[in-house]
């Protein structure tokens, strides 16, 4: 069986497949598909430190030192900050994407003192690496308490929505002066506050788009957001884009929209047949495939599904 692509995109609280499979180990993730994955030895190195699997996370660190910021934020979320730091004083170059990727791991894991001893040291350098550790893990309470007179709505929106925390990407939607239930009448909007709408339903189409929440994403279309950023997301994203653009395409929830999604795939030369674009936007080969039966098949893996991996930072 060859796995789509989607399967490698998926996204929820932090982790991706390979990241949850090598926190585990339970299985060699290069003697399997999953090897082909483009970001393979990035997401290895990070769930192999999480979970504190050091042998493995050294083996991956020798084929290839640039892994070591991954290696140092799984290790700070898994709450092993010595090995952390350990490869922060080895390292040669780039220290501080280190140091920055160790805030994001600890932010993660929600340890709120080690990050604002960071963050008192250097808060201007820090603060947009924890403010995006806690968005992607769903902390709402740190991460509301950082927000606060910064710019940094966008990111945390985008990161939130990239890992699935769809209730906290409207309670953060909010905060910005978005109603979530209904879109914006447009008459009743001066162009500044139109633009800073849908700068924010932007960034919250990106990162919906970006871990592959496809459902999420199409709300985010009907209440204004523009469908052209998510075709350059699906652009960029790496394998096969076929399934990903289709399960998209199915999700838009109006024919204005859907319209307009088309034109701006084919005027970037996508190679698809004008079948493609059937009334159910489904080809072939993503029929196969289920999204919300991925997501909940994915978050089975979870010790607790409901509380996300917040309960394995604590143990």
């Amino acid at each position: 069986m060859t796995l789509s692509s989607i399967y490698f995109q998926f996204q929820f609280c932090g982790e991706n497949l390979i990241n949850r499979l090598a926190f585990e180990n339970k299985v060699n993730i290069f003697d399997t598909e999953l090897s082909q994955a483009p970001s393979a030895y990035r997401d290895a190195v990070y769930g192999y430190a999480f979970g504190k699997h050091v042998e493995e996370v050294n083996q991956l660190l020798k084929k290839n030192d640039s892994l070591l910021p991954e290696a140092v934020m799984g290790y700070a979320r898994g709450g092993a900050l010595k090995e952390a730091d350990k490869l922060i004083s080895n390292c040669k170059q780039n220290k501080d994407a280190a140091l920055k990727a160790k805030i994001f791991g600890m932010a993660q894991a929600g340890n709120t003192l080690q990050v604002n001893i960071a963050l008192h040291t250097s808060s201007e350098k820090y603060l947009l690496p924890a403010i995006l550790g806690y968005a992607s893990a769903n902390l709402k309470e740190p991460l509301f308490n950082l927000l606060e007179g910064t710019r940094y709505y966008g990111d945390a929106i985008k990161e939130a929505a990239k890992n699935g925390h769809s209730a906290l990407v409207e309670e953060l939607l909010t905060a910005c002066g978005i109603n979530c239930n209904e879109s914006a009448a447009k008459d009743t909007l001066n162009a500044v506050e139109e633009i800073a709408i849908q700068r924010m339903l932007n960034k919250a189409l990106i990162g919906y788009t970006q871990g592959c929440h496809f459902a999420d994403a199409g709300k985010m279309i009907a209440l204004g957001a523009n469908p052209v950023h998510a075709v350059s997301e699906l652009e960029n994203m790496p394998g096969s884009k076929t399934e990903a653009i289709a399960l998209f395409t199915k999700r838009i929830p109006n024919k204005q929209m859907y319209s307009k999604t088309v034109n701006e795939l084919q005027k970037r030369s996508f190679d698809f047949k004008e079948t493609f674009f059937k009334s159910n936007h489904t080809p072939k080969d993503a029929e196969k495939i289920d999204l919300e039966k991925l997501q909940s098949d994915f978050l089975q893996l979870f010790p607790d599904k409901n509380a996300g991996i917040e309960n394995r930072n604590t143990q």
